[in-house]
């Protein structure tokens, strides 16, 4: 199903959903709670994503509103995006947020993986393959933490930022004041 759902062809025939997605956002009770790279249903936010087979279809990195959104959460996607692609998306987002309001971003961390990596620990390697025995990928090493980084779920056409990197990336849009939290924190 993932083959079909980011199928280059069907994504662009289905491409009118991005603007019937915009319009939803757009004459929703303003202002909208947008969750980007998430199918799932949750209470008080409007779900995005940017597959064929989505309730919501949008690409982030095209337009979809003016100070519509009170808070917006993107759920590791900026990863999967070459690095004009992500530039697009924080744009966006700028442009959508009211102001005073938040963009919540969720990517690996670059800098935090390979310090991780560099320190050899077994338990941060057991603890990988916890968290993604559902993946079926073999992790065995500190090496693979780079590995799985880099190669899976699609990363290797993305980019992935460091907590400098991605604030710079913020500030040049007008995003100030970033923080960073640990993950399952914020």
């Amino acid at each position: 199903i993932h083959r079909f759902n980011s199928s280059s062809i069907l994504l662009y025939l289905f491409f009118i959903r991005h603007y019937l997605t915009a319009y939803k956002i757009k004459n929703s009770v303003l202002p909208v709670r947008l969750r980007i790279g998430e199918s799932r249903t949750f209470s008080g936010w409007l779900s995005t994503n940017y597959q064929v087979i989505t309730k919501n279809f949008l690409d982030a990195t095209k337009f979809y509103g003016s100070e519509c959104c009170e808070v917006i959460f993107a759920d590791n996607v900026i990863e999967h995006l070459d690095r004009r692609s992500g530039e697009l998306l924080v744009k966006n987002a700028y442009d959508a947020l009211i102001s005073g309001g938040i963009l919540r971003i969720t990517t690996p961390d670059l800098q935090s993986i390979v310090s991780k990596y560099l320190e050899g620990s077994a338990d941060e390697v057991k603890q990988l393959a916890f968290d993604l025995k559902d993946h079926n990928l073999d992790i065995q090493r500190p090496s693979d933490l780079l590995r799985i980084t880099f190669s899976a779920f699609g990363h290797h056409k993305g980019i992935i930022y460091d907590f400098n990197s991605l604030n710079e990336l913020l500030e040049s849009v007008g995003f100030f004041g970033a923080q960073k939290y640990p993950p399952g924190l914020s």
